[in-house]
């Protein structure tokens, strides 16, 4: 039997590289879908965030893959105060002692600049061992960051962010690494959110050295950084889910539990976002019912070298 074919459009928006629409192309092509615009589309993959307008064209038969207001997840400055603000409200409504509280434990203070500066400065001068990182608030790839030697150095321009860094993180055959799951957030109004069962662990391409905090194939996992490393066997380096929970059971972890920790930390921080993302909606005149958003997490999940706790970086 013939494949049928569909007279739908498909829109392909923002400022990407060229690389990334082929997937699509290759997609929907296949099944009959024809090039559209912004004027004209029955599903459109916008890369940044759609002019507001293109949000009250949602419907049950026109797909956006972004919410009003996402960015409380998506940058990285955002996504801490949202964090912060849920673990504030579990604060005041339960004490700093109700097991809420001690669930939204697991992201680094971060310091904004440059209204945090001094704040950071002091807190430098309390725990003068402590490491920093410093990253862009909205930038991806490993771009801008790099361990700091002295907090003087961050810059004072608002759009960077200094964050306690982790110093002892769990390794894999010494390599420092990060986990990157997939989170589909289909609906805000009922808020209703699946974690894709697939995602793999990144690895630096140089073994883990805290006293080597200027090499960036040492402290970052970024596969755009690590694949620019000449000298090493294997630059980048990816390892399933599958695998790795083999290995952590190699190793004598409970994987099963850590995994749990893991939903119950995207959970958290999906909701510590869906006000603001709803609030965006209202204003955007959109219905929250009709617009679904698919959201490659930002937090990568970093373990403790007892993998008793977690961070998000």
């Amino acid at each position: 039997m013939a494949q049928q074919t569909t007279s739908h459009r498909y829109w392909l928006g923002g400022k990407r590289a060229a690389e990334q629409d082929r997937f699509f192309r290759d997609a929907l092509d296949a099944l009959g879908w024809e090039p559209g615009d912004q004027d004209n589309w029955d599903a459109a993959w916008f890369t940044g965030m759609p002019d507001p307008d293109q949000f009250k064209r949602v419907s049950p038969q026109r797909k956006l893959n972004h919410f009003p207001g996402n960015n409380a997840l998506t940058v990285k400055s955002r996504l801490h105060d949202s964090l912060a603000a849920l673990r504030e409200r579990m604060t005041e409504s339960f004490g700093p002692s109700h097991d809420a509280v001690s669930r939204l434990a697991f992201f680094p203070r971060t310091y904004a600049m440059p209204k945090d500066y001094h704040v950071l400065q002091q807190a430098a001068l309390e725990d003068p061992d402590k490491r920093w990182i410093l990253k862009p608030t909205n930038a991806s790839k490993g771009k801008g960051i790099r361990v700091l030697g002295d907090v003087a150095e961050a810059p004072l321009e608002p759009n960077w962010m200094v964050q306690e860094y982790l110093a002892e993180p769990h390794t894999i055959r010494g390599h420092k690494y990060v986990l990157r799951l997939y989170v589909l957030v289909s609906s805000i109004e009922p808020l209703r959110l699946y974690l894709y069962r697939q995602g793999f662990a990144k690895l630096a391409s140089e073994p883990y050295d805290i006293n080597d905090a200027d090499n960036p194939y040492s402290q970052l996992t970024n596969p755009d950084i690590n694949a620019l490393n000449t000298t090493a066997e294997i630059p980048v380096e990816f390892i399933d889910l599958e695998r790795y929970r083999q290995w952590l059971r190699d190793q004598g972890h409970d994987d099963e539990r850590l995994f749990e920790q893991i939903h119950d930390l995207v959970v958290l921080t999906v909701i510590s976002a869906v006000d603001a993302m709803r609030r965006r909606t209202a204003e955007c005149s959109a219905n929250p019912q009709d617009v679904t958003n698919c959201w490659a997490s930002t937090a990568w999940w970093t373990a403790t070298s007892s993998l008793g706790s977690w961070s998000a970086t």
